[in-house]
């Protein structure tokens, strides 16, 4: 949503700069629950102010405007945050401690070359050419290059420079980011080399669809075998006695259950645990202090 009204401003929409500040609201509320949004939503916010500074050419006063209504709601909102505890730690505290320079992993080029390859398919490779043609074409798809190439190189390369996660591998979720931007790309590139090209549209049209089934498998794989393997969420019995909690238990009483991601039995009567899945708590700061998941899990 953010990235649409973005987008959706720089087309000079009737309702002007107040798109570029419910964005910037948009992005800063993502502070708390999913900050990977939150650093997103401002990579792909320097591709509009490059859109802003090298197409639109708008002057140092215009600029600083939507550059301070986009980020001071973010700024306030990480500020007011950082004052928050994980623990016996400030969430100021807890970023700076995980924070490091580097890739995710402590491997050489072929390693990550390997990586790339193995979990991006053919479809990497097609980004880089398709990321090639539109430079070489700057004049033509200037737009497309600094609101979509510029950001999702940089989502691709953050992983890779530096780290600011407890688990390091939840780093990934930048690719996860970096996904729907390849493949926007790709479709936007072969739009173009369907209208300029000199071989026939049905080839074209073949070869993209080898193309989409090739990389679309994995998904499909996984479509079939969620459609085909179903797994209980909980029992009658359990959701009976999940009612009866809710309808004769205090609301703010506590309940000591395993450590799993659900319990359905508190989870329907809609009652606190003391632990739930260490993962969560651990990977948001709580894995240090007197209090913390293993503690309680001894416990």
């Amino acid at each position: 949503v953010t990235i649409t009204f973005l987008l959706a401003e720089s087309v000079k929409s009737k309702y002007g700069l107040k798109l570029l500040l419910i964005a910037g609201l948009l992005n800063a509320s993502l502070v708390k629950f999913q900050f990977f949004g939150l650093v997103i939503g401002g990579i792909y916010f320097g591709g509009y102010l490059l859109h802003q500074l090298f197409i639109v050419k708008a002057g140092f006063k215009d600029f600083v405007s939507r550059l301070s209504l986009f980020t001071l709601p973010s700024i306030l909102v990480v500020l007011i945050s950082s004052f928050g505890k994980a623990g016996d730690r400030s969430l100021l505290k807890v970023v700076i401690d995980t924070f490091s320079w580097g890739p995710w992993q402590d491997q050489n080029v072929f390693w990550f070359s390997k990586f790339i390859l193995l979990n991006f398919n053919v479809s990497i490779l097609l980004f880089f050419f398709s990321v090639l043609f539109l430079m070489f074409n700057f004049k033509k798809h200037g737009k497309v290059l600094l609101h979509l190439v510029f950001p999702s190189i940089f989502i691709f390369i953050v992983p890779f420079v530096l780290n600011f996660t407890i688990y390091n591998y939840d780093m990934f979720k930048f690719f996860y980011y970096f996904i729907p931007f390849v493949y926007i790309i790709i479709l936007y590139c072969f739009f173009v080399a369907i209208k300029q090209t000199s071989l026939k549209q049905t080839l074209l049209k073949i070869f993209f669809l080898i193309f989409l089934t090739i990389t679309s498998w994995t998904s499909v794989n996984m479509l079939i075998h969620a459609y085909l393997n179903k797994t209980q969420g909980y029992s009658k019995g359990q959701y009976s006695v999940g009612v009866w909690l809710r309808e004769n238990t205090p609301q703010k009483s506590v309940f000591l259950t395993s450590p799993t991601v659900h319990s359905p039995v508190s989870d329907i009567a809609g009652r606190l645990r003391i632990l739930s899945y260490i993962n969560w708590p651990y990977s948001h700061g709580f894995n240090t202090g007197v209090d913390n998941v293993f503690s309680r899990l001894d416990d």
